[in-house]
């Protein structure tokens, strides 16, 4: 009996001291499962999503929302109440904000978008090269992939352990293959993590989540909650494109 416990002692000692990726050897690595994400939605059958909903902001009013995505071209919000429209325009790796009707003014650099990056892309992406461009931006760790569940969902965590939320990580739907979690610092410091929930849900389907939040620092910042979602719709091209 002293010989089968030492050896199972042993046997837990050696497990504890191998490298993180061999706990979890069974897993597929970060490449592939970008590379099978951005495939999954180059078949997706949509050039444009619109959405229709609400946004809020703690301690705030709630703003109608309406939203739509661009496959490849541009992502445009307008949140709108009795004082006007908001606009925020993403295109390439640029946002504007500005008033309906008003002076796009000067772009704020974005380099770090999931919607557009991954939900609005329907470009294959051989070998996850541009999945794996945008965790080196963020500084997530390509080599550590490790299992959590997040609102039911089961997803595959790249670049951190489940408990590590302190860690830019980027969270994949294991069904959907989309993401569902992105936690990354912000250029001032700030920990921003965006939970996009919902995915399968009877309003949006695997195509948008149901519900985003945006957390900075603990601190919830912003909801936008769905209550439509229409597949090619057509939608005026220019609104993708900052009026000059």
């Amino acid at each position: 009996m002293l010989r089968k416990h030492s050896l199972g002692i042993a046997i837990i000692a050696l497990l504890w001291t191998l490298p993180p990726r061999a706990s979890n050897a069974y897993l597929p690595t970060a490449s592939s499962i970008l590379s099978s994400a951005a495939n999954r939605r180059a078949g997706a059958p949509f050039k444009t999503l619109v959405l229709e909903g609400r946004a809020q902001r703690p301690g705030g009013k709630t703003t109608r929302l309406w939203e739509s995505v661009r496959a490849g071209e541009g992502h445009r919000i307008e949140l709108r109440d009795e004082s006007g429209t908001t606009v925020v325009l993403t295109r390439g790796r640029k946002r504007w904000r500005f008033s309906m009707g008003g002076s796009p003014g000067t772009p704020e650099a974005v380099d770090l978008d999931p919607i557009m990056s991954f939900i609005g892309n329907t470009e294959s992406d051989s070998g996850g090269r541009r999945g794996l461009a945008f965790m080196r931006t963020a500084k997530i760790n390509d080599e550590v992939v490790s299992l959590a569940r997040l609102d039911g969902r089961v997803a595959y965590v790249l670049g951190a352990r489940a408990a590590e939320l302190d860690k830019p990580q980027l969270w994949i739907d294991k069904e959907y293959l989309v993401p569902i979690r992105f936690i990354h610092r912000d250029t001032d410091g700030t920990l921003v993590d965006m939970k996009l929930l919902g995915f399968g849900s009877a309003i949006t389907g695997p195509w948008y989540p149901e519900r985003i939040e945006i957390w900075k620092d603990g601190e919830l910042q912003e909801v936008r909650i769905y209550r439509s979602l229409s597949i090619n719709d057509p939608v005026e091209p220019s609104l993708f494109r900052p009026a000059t």
